[in-house]
């Protein structure tokens, strides 16, 4: 088994992140479904995301409050 590049591992990421569906991904990037799964249960894009999340939510509360 030949492992992909990081610049293919980003794009499926990046893909992931717009949105775009397991199946669509598969058949741009030639990657399978576990492959996508592996890539989305990883520390590091799990981690990405959480922070994403608290600074999103941290934004709204602070809008909600009138931006202050």
């Amino acid at each position: 088994m030949r492992a992909h590049s990081q610049e293919l591992r980003q794009h499926v990421l990046q893909a992931v992140d717009e949105g775009m569906s397991h199946t669509e991904i598969i058949e741009r990037f030639y990657v399978s479904r576990a492959t996508i799964k592996r890539y989305t249960q990883q520390p590091c894009y799990l981690l990405r995301n959480w922070i994403t999340c608290l600074l999103r939510e941290a934004l709204r509360a602070s809008y909600s409050e009138g931006g202050s």
